[in-house]
């Protein structure tokens, strides 16, 4: 399953956005995976 998401960034780092739910963010168990994403904001 996917979704697409918009969004405005206002402040500038590197964030991560995950799940704490662990069979979420794992694929077969194997870490990292599934729902997890890295965003990069310049200022």
């Amino acid at each position: 399953e996917r979704y697409d998401i918009e969004f405005t960034a206002t402040n500038p780092g590197t964030w991560v956005l995950h799940c704490h739910v662990l069979h979420h963010v794992t694929n077969n168990n194997v870490e990292p995976g599934g729902l997890i994403a890295v965003i990069n904001v310049q200022p």
